[in-house]
């Protein structure tokens, strides 16, 4: 019984939190409401066949391609310029990952948690990551943080874009080399 519901929370349960997570932001950045779409169910479905049908060694495929779907859900459901859509991929994976970086040094000094590869620690870490984002992304500056991007110089976008490329290079290293 403890291995079936192992298997749901890392196989459902932890996608489900994690793309709640980015489209409440998504959403939220775009002015639109928190209701389901018919769009989302997809996403979710697909995000949970990712987890499934990727796979696992290395770790990098599974995040490469989660950020491939993010990707084509914002350019499927946002309409906007390519360049905006992608600014708002980019702020959205970027706002995620620094509320998950957040809660993990919450977690770390408040539970003393030392290995983070459990499967509860790791549904709580999703769990705190849905209900801040769902939290912050209310917060006047973060609904019109795209809005401000949005509307900066074009080299402002640039400079946002190569910030986040280097992020994410910094992101692919440690998911290649987690030691």
């Amino acid at each position: 019984m403890n291995s079936i519901l192992t298997l749901i929370i890392t196989y459902i349960f932890n996608p489900i939190l994690e793309t709640s997570a980015g489209i409440c932001a998504i959403k939220s950045m775009n002015h639109r409401s928190l209701r389901p779409t018919p769009a989302d169910f997809i996403f979710y479905l697909s995000t949970i066949l990712a987890v499934l049908l990727v796979p696992s060694e290395p770790a990098i495929f599974k995040w490469v391609f989660g950020l491939l779907l993010y990707l084509v859900y914002i350019f499927v459901t946002v309409e906007d310029t390519a360049l905006n859509r992608f600014l708002l991929f980019m702020l959205t994976h970027g706002s995620i990952f620094l509320l998950q970086c957040i809660l993990l040094g919450i977690m770390y000094f408040i539970f003393r948690i030392e290995a983070f590869n459990g499967t509860g620690i790791s549904l709580l870490g999703n769990f705190l990551t849905f209900v801040s984002a769902a939290a912050f992304f209310q917060l006047p500056f973060a609904k019109h943080l795209f809005d401000y991007v949005k509307q900066a110089s074009y080299l402002l976008r640039i400079l946002t874009l190569n910030t986040y490329l280097v992020i994410l290079f910094c992101l692919a290293f440690f998911k290649i080399y987690p030691q």
